[in-house]
């Protein structure tokens, strides 16, 4: 089974963001630090997320909205994985761009 489509941007000041477009409400993933270092911060409300200043978040898709990031800790912005726990595997990582 395929994983669903993520779209994304990491910017250089550390700001960022995550859509995942028709995802179905309820969807659980996790989003991170590529590095694994740092902390990442949900500014939005668009998911439901927790784990707020590590380096990853466990969210709950409540919405098409976008989940909107701050990355911290780090000396420039990293890329962020996004993984789909019941996908075994399954990542998409979002460049700094």
């Amino acid at each position: 089974m395929r994983h669903p489509a993520v779209i994304g941007l990491v910017n250089a000041d550390g700001t960022a963001w995550v859509q995942i477009p028709g995802a179905t409400v309820g969807l659980r993933v996790t989003v991170g630090n590529l590095s694994g270092t740092g902390t990442l911060t949900a500014t939005n409300t668009a998911w439901s997320c927790t784990g707020s200043g590590t380096a990853q978040l466990a969210c709950t898709v409540k919405s098409e909205g976008r989940l909107k990031l701050r990355q911290g800790g780090l000396t420039s912005a990293q890329p962020l994985v996004v993984r789909f726990p019941a996908l075994l595997g399954a990542a998409v990582v979002i460049p700094v761009g």
